[in-house]
């Protein structure tokens, strides 16, 4: 071979390489801004400041966003099209208003809006006594399916769900609800 030869073909193996390691480090290293916005009810403003806080501590990239109104309000805003990538809720009858997989009569417009595989309860607590007759509830959430992030927002449930939450939601009257 000539030495013109094995000269190109050596320069195009180094390349080749330096652009594999380039794609690999950028991906590593991925630090880019996102905001998630999260609906949630009223009485969890004070709970989902301090998560939003704490948060930036997991994922310093991501900021969230929590937009806080009643249950319905916030469910009826996302069914208009209203940008958000987790919904909490105090009441199953606000996600099943989402959920494709609920029944025909808790979702009448056949609502296909939150990816039901992440649909879980986070924890239970005190409610608004304008909107309930019990003492507490039981607050679950879900992605929302046209989120720009779901993995995001999907980490940012399981974030909610950890231990690492569990003394905040005690200081604010609330109970994180274990995996058995």
């Amino acid at each position: 071979m000539k030495p013109g030869k094995i000269l190109a073909i050596v320069l195009a193996m180094l390349l080749a390489a330096s652009l594999s390691a380039c794609g690999r480090q950028a991906a590593a290293e991925d630090t880019t801004p996102y905001t998630l916005t999260v609906f949630a009810p009223d009485n969890c403003m004070e709970i989902m400041s301090c998560a939003a806080q704490k948060y930036l501590d997991y994922a310093p990239n991501v900021t969230v966003k929590v937009t806080l109104d009643g249950g319905p309000v916030l469910a009826a805003q996302i069914e208009a099209g209203y940008r958000c990538d987790v919904f909490i809720a105090d009441a199953d009858m606000e996600l099943d208003w989402l959920d494709k997989n609920a029944p025909k009569e808790a979702n009448p417009n056949r609502n296909n809006i939150i990816d039901s595989a992440t649909r879980t309860e986070l924890f239970t607590g005190p409610v608004d006594p304008e909107y309930f007759d019990g003492d507490f509830a039981i607050y679950s959430a879900a992605v929302i399916k046209r989120s720009a992030a779901p993995a995001e927002a999907e980490k940012f449930i399981n974030f909610l769900k950890s231990d690492i939450m569990e003394e905040d939601y005690n200081f604010y009257g609330f109970e994180l609800i274990k995996a058995e």
